[in-house]
């Protein structure tokens, strides 16, 4: 997820749903709450760092408590960690499905 004015969230490749602070989905507020609220065990990338290796965002360098969260990995981008269901509903299908 991206943070500026507004949410960029990645829900899937090459599609992003873009959110503002009244729209933003609460599970991924209380998440982002989460991140933010809780200490930093490692330092947080530029965006420098991040263009020349894709994979950072990736790696949790803070506190393995929020493994199952998020993290922050540069000033703007965080990993949100979120269930495929919740993912698939960002992309518009249902949280329920009849199974055939």
């Amino acid at each position: 997820m991206f943070r500026q004015d507004n949410y960029w969230v990645w829900v899937d490749t090459n599609y992003t749903r873009v959110y503002d602070d009244d729209t933003l989905p609460d599970e991924i507020k209380t998440k982002l709450a989460m991140v933010l609220a809780t200490p930093r065990h490692g330092k947080i990338h530029t965006q420098e760092e991040v263009e020349m290796n894709t994979l950072l965002p990736y790696i949790n360098n803070h506190n393995p408590e929020l493994n199952e969260v998020g993290w922050q990995s540069t000033e703007n981008l965080f990993c949100i960690v979120l269930p495929t269901q919740y993912l698939n509903s960002l992309k518009g299908e249902q949280l329920t499905k009849e199974l055939t």
